[in-house]
């Protein structure tokens, strides 16, 4: 019984180690994305979380420690599920469909980490640190060429246009939707399902009205 019982007490801890770490993640991503990165102390984080002062330090090294966790967390989410649907036997339009819904989703649920990053890496400053996450987002854009690339091998794109011109006017479809909703907020689209639909339904039937007979 002393086992099980100490079995709980671990389990117990576990669960709010990673309880505070979480608090002390989301109240970063809520500062950094309301003042920035430079202008958020981890004094004032550790206060927004409800920790102790030192507690941020337990998780993170430093403040850069914890600006790369939120950048890895946005970043990496979605190359994440852009790669593991692009593996899947689907039509490209399906994958395209389907990795515009999955970034809506993510953005829905972590608006503040999709803010941060998004103010992070447009800055005008060519640190080393933007120059390295924005090198990621390279990737992003490869994936949806080599996406473009395979639908008009297949059949199911028009093929006179160059495949990263396409990917880069569907993406910045894309962006320019989620720009608008993290950035205005009220009254513009909602990041769902619908919008995500409307998105692929205008970049692959365009917007050229039917000709009646």
């Amino acid at each position: 019984m002393v086992g099980i019982q100490g079995g709980d007490r671990v389990i117990e801890a576990q669960t709010q180690c990673k309880e505070t770490r979480e608090r002390i993640f989301s109240a970063a991503a809520a500062l950094f994305a309301e003042r920035g990165y430079g202008s958020v102390s981890m004094r004032e984080i550790a206060e927004r979380a409800g920790v102790s002062k030192p507690m941020p330090y337990y998780y993170f090294k430093s403040k850069l420690d914890l600006c790369r966790a939120l950048l890895d967390e946005g970043i990496n989410c979605m190359l994440n599920a852009m790669s593991e649907i692009a593996s899947q036997p689907l039509s490209a339009t399906e994958k395209m469909r389907r990795m515009v819904r999955a970034r809506f989703q993510h953005i829905r649920e972590n608006p503040n980490v999709t803010k941060f990053y998004m103010n992070f890496l447009w800055r005008t400053d060519e640190s080393d640190l933007v120059r390295e996450y924005r090198a990621r987002l390279h990737y992003a854009l490869r994936i949806m060429v080599d996406l473009i690339a395979e639908g008009q091998a297949k059949g199911e794109f028009r093929t006179d246009i160059n495949p990263a011109t396409a990917a880069n006017i569907f993406t910045g479809s894309v962006n320019v939707h989620i720009a608008q909703n993290i950035h205005l907020g009220l009254g513009t689209p909602t990041l769902d399902d619908s919008l995500a639909e409307a998105v692929m339904e205008l970049f692959v039937n365009g917007m050229k009205a039917s000709r009646k007979s």
